[in-house]
């Protein structure tokens, strides 16, 4: 059914712009108003169409997998956040106006 209504929206938009230029050449300046008209509702049409969402589809939902085990890596991640936490409340604890400059 979405097919159908973009070729037809297409369809109709190259025969207004068929229209356009007809009424240009020609001079019908009421014609080339109606077919400006025309376009501008067209392509307010092709656009609904065009960004209409499908629904999702319910699925079912991804099972969440168990915590994995820290690696060594996190480990150290963590050891060096403890160390620096540790430094600065020394730090401040001996110095309280003191900060960290980089």
């Amino acid at each position: 059914m979405e097919k159908d209504k973009k070729g037809i929206v297409i369809k109709t938009l190259a025969i207004l712009a068929l229209l356009f230029v007809f009424a240009i050449l020609c001079g019908i300046w009421a014609l080339l108003l109606a077919v400006l008209f025309g376009i501008c509702f067209a392509a307010v049409w092709l656009h609904d169409v065009f960004t209409k969402r499908k629904e999702p589809e319910h699925t079912a939902p991804i099972p969440v997998k168990a915590a994995a085990l820290p690696t060594e890596r996190d480990v150290k991640k963590l050891a060096y956040s403890i160390i620096l936490r540790r430094i600065t409340e020394l730090v401040t604890a001996e110095y309280p106006d003191a900060r960290w400059v980089w």
